[in-house]
């Protein structure tokens, strides 16, 4: 009878620490993709910056070449590694890579007009991921203007 006790406890015991396990390394995982989803995003807003600060860009070239990622159902993204003046239109919204994120941004004209001379362009950045078949998701959200006047 004592020995069924003790494997009794020692079966729960261990049953509890292999669950705590579980418990603790789902959560590092969720840890560690928010995290990388949050720096995904803001890659993207700063590639975004970077190529509206390019030194030959003006604001019409900006708000022309981003044209097509103007709209709600826009999603456009810069591959990994892309530079600056790789301004994307990769429509598929989700990078080819085995990365377990799904991330694109699409723009809207928050200012009612978004032309040659002025406007404000929110850039509104979306990215996903499952972990335990449970989908998550963060967004980074950003305006845009021209601020260089030129």
């Amino acid at each position: 009878v004592e020995t069924i006790l003790a494997v009794a406890v020692s079966v729960i015991v261990v049953t509890s620490l292999v669950s705590l396990a579980v418990f603790a390394l789902r959560n590092s995982r969720q840890a560690s993709y928010a995290t990388s989803a949050t720096q995904i995003a803001q890659t993207q807003i700063e590639l975004i910056k970077a190529y509206r600060d390019s030194p030959n860009v003006t604001w019409a070239d900006f708000t022309t070449i981003i044209s097509s990622c103007l709209n709600p159902n826009g999603k456009c993204y810069f591959t990994q590694g892309a530079a600056s003046t790789d301004f994307p239109i990769n429509h598929s919204g989700e990078d080819a890579s085995k990365s377990p994120f799904t991330y694109y941004y699409n723009l809207s004209c928050v200012s009612g007009t978004c032309n040659a001379v002025g406007g404000t362009v929110r850039a509104y950045v979306f990215v996903t991921w499952n972990v335990g078949g449970k989908s998550q998701s963060i967004y980074n959200v950003t305006d845009f203007t021209n601020w260089r006047l030129k």
